[in-house]
């Protein structure tokens, strides 16, 4: 399934580069075959043939879900099931009087991930405990020999 087709999006991704590449650490780079947009090295929007999918915290999901008509975003696997991406939203955005309603939104989610986001910081991990190493014979043979010195 192909998610986004340059053609089909008319001048809409123009129209929202303008706006967005602008601020402060925004990169622009593919994500699965569409433009995605970036700051501080991870993926706040990217836009798909009739949407943009925004990276929201938890607490801007429900409402710009609410405000903007918007969805779950669901990515299509290879097998025909659909995976909900947890925390994207899919915001319709099919022509240029939808970029006004859709921009606070965008810069809510371009804010929390250069902001560090609202997830918790994930625990460091253990360090496992490792084993000796089992002793071979050339570990034995050089260990005999180290002891005769």
């Amino acid at each position: 399934m192909k998610l986004y087709d340059e053609e089909s999006m008319g001048g809409l991704r123009e129209l929202f580069e303008e706006r967005v590449l602008d601020w402060p650490g925004v990169v622009k780079r593919p994500m699965f075959g569409t433009p995605g947009y970036t700051v501080g090295g991870k993926v706040f929007a990217s836009l798909m043939e009739d949407s943009v999918t925004l990276k929201l915290p938890t607490g801007a999901y429900a409402r710009f879900e609410k405000a903007l008509k918007a969805g779950p975003f669901l990515y299509k696997m290879s097998d025909g099931d659909e995976r909900r991406m947890n925390g994207w939203l899919r915001v319709p955005y099919t022509d240029e009087g939808d970029l006004d309603a859709i921009l606070p939104a965008v810069k809510v989610a371009y804010e929390s991930l250069r902001d560090g986001g609202d997830a918790p910081a994930k625990p460091a991990k253990k360090a496992k405990a490792t084993k000796p190493a089992k002793a071979t014979k050339t570990s034995k043979k050089a260990t005999a020999k180290r002891a005769k010195r």
